[in-house]
């Protein structure tokens, strides 16, 4: 079920990484993630601490866009931006009240 295919050259060669057609998207509140980075997350709202259990028991690849108004308690599509980064669950921390921690890494079109 894959469908997008991003070429890559490296120092070390060419790679190409296939992308699911279909990610889960995390909305950010005041939050941008850029390619090439890392980023430590927290990660509150009961729907989306499921949504990075269900990543992390998977393939460990999230969608991550901005919402457009932070204020907006549980942001659908129309009120995130249209274009994110795909990132990769690389350490994930529950904490005693619910809430998670999650290392992300975004890279070039890569994961």
């Amino acid at each position: 079920m894959t469908g997008i295919t991003f070429e890559l050259t490296e120092e070390g060669g060419e790679e190409t990484v296939e992308l699911p057609r279909v990610l889960p998207v995390l909305p950010l509140k005041d939050t941008v993630v850029f390619p090439q980075s890392m980023a430590p997350l927290a990660i509150g709202q009961d729907r989306s601490v499921r949504l990075i259990d269900d990543v992390v028991a998977g393939d460990r690849l999230v969608a991550l866009v901005s919402a457009r108004d932070a204020d907006v308690e549980q942001p659908g599509f129309a009120d995130i931006y249209e274009v994110g980064t795909v990132a990769v669950i690389h350490k994930m921390i529950k904490v005693p009240d619910g809430t998670l921690r999650v290392l992300v890494g975004v890279c070039n079109g890569c994961c």
